[in-house]
């Protein structure tokens, strides 16, 4: 299987494996940490609490199948060299993590319901990729866009950021109906920030 292919099937506890223990947490990160090691970069947990809440325990698999009513997900992968100082960076403008997939080599971010950012260790990053990892101070790999409830909103994020150790890298940019502005984090990547303005339907 290639990193960042997502299984057939999962390996699932047997009724003796979960007889005298809880199966969350402590069960279910022991499964992930599994999943994590066979190159599956990241796994959605609410998607596998669906699925775990939904069979019995007694198989020894289970078919991990996608339902058309499940939304979809986005991780961002992003590799830094001091886990605990990004952290600390990102509590600063307001994020928090979910401990459940954080541990001293990744932390994951969560910036919305369906949307997360995993830091990760450079040692860690280089497992689920053959390439060289980029210097985001030298070179630009991504840019990662957020949008924001209001212009103010905007301006405030990027006071937090630049107070917290980041740094701007270009000037507010005014559209009229789209206001954007932005950051680098302490590793260099770039985090855009919009606004847009909502935009009343053309009268038929």
């Amino acid at each position: 299987m290639r990193q960042g292919q997502c299984p057939e099937t999962l390996p699932w506890p047997s009724a003796d494996d979960t007889a005298d223990e809880p199966l969350l947490p402590g069960r279910l990160q022991a499964i992930l940490s599994e999943l994590l090691g066979k190159g599956l970069a990241v796994l959605s947990f609410r998607k596998f609490i669906s699925v775990f809440d939904s069979n019995p325990t007694t198989q020894d698999q289970i078919q991990f199948n996608r339902t058309s009513d499940m939304a979809t997900k986005i991780f961002v992968n992003l590799p830094v060299k001091d886990l605990g100082k990004s952290m600390d960076f990102f509590k600063e403008l307001g994020f928090g993590f979910n401990p459940q997939f954080t541990d001293e080599t990744a932390a994951c971010m969560v910036v919305s319901d369906d949307i997360y950012a995993m830091l990760l260790t450079y040692e860690k990053f280089k497992a689920f990729t053959p390439k060289e990892i980029c210097d985001a101070t030298k070179s630009t790999e991504v840019l990662v866009c957020l949008s924001c409830e209001s212009r103010a909103n905007v301006d405030e994020m990027v006071r937090k950021a630049v107070a917290a150790g980041g740094t701007t890298y270009n000037d507010p940019q005014d559209h009229g109906f789209m206001y954007g502005h932005g950051f680098q984090d302490p590793d260099g990547h770039i985090w855009e920030l919009i606004y847009m303005e909502s935009i009343p339907a053309e009268q038929g």
